[in-house]
């Protein structure tokens, strides 16, 4: 159980000495450079023609539908964008957590093999 302990402690130490790498999620590496993309559809703009103040109304109605409809779309991205980034961080969380998990089990076999090999010593 020691070793548990000294392998988290190693660990804080080395992510406050170490710059931060990025991880890759597939394929993917993490960075600036992955570009999102959202799946809700963007609204097209109207073309507006004004001739007269009759054509000026159903212009004015042709906006407003077309602001609500932004409307719509923005929501719709935020909506997506917050379930993609809380199965992000989740995948991340995840991953990281089986990385961790598999070299504490490795150095505690380690640990273990160097323990029977010292006992043939004697």
């Amino acid at each position: 159980m020691r070793i548990i302990q000294i392998l988290m402690a190693a660990t804080v130490v080395g992510l406050a000495a170490t710059p931060a790498a990025a991880g890759s999620i597939g394929p993917s590496e993490v960075g600036p450079t992955l570009a999102w993309e959202s799946s809700c559809k963007r609204p097209v703009q109207p073309n507006l023609y004004l001739d007269d103040l009759e054509s000026y109304y159903q212009a004015l109605d042709q906006f407003n539908t077309h602001v609500a409809q932004v409307r719509r779309y923005i929501q719709c991205v935020q909506a997506e964008g917050k379930t993609d980034i809380d199965a992000l961080a989740a995948a991340v969380a995840s991953g990281m957590q089986n990385n961790q998990n598999a070299a504490i089990k490795d150095a505690e076999e380690l640990r273990t093999d160097l323990e029977v090999q010292r006992s043939l010593l004697q």
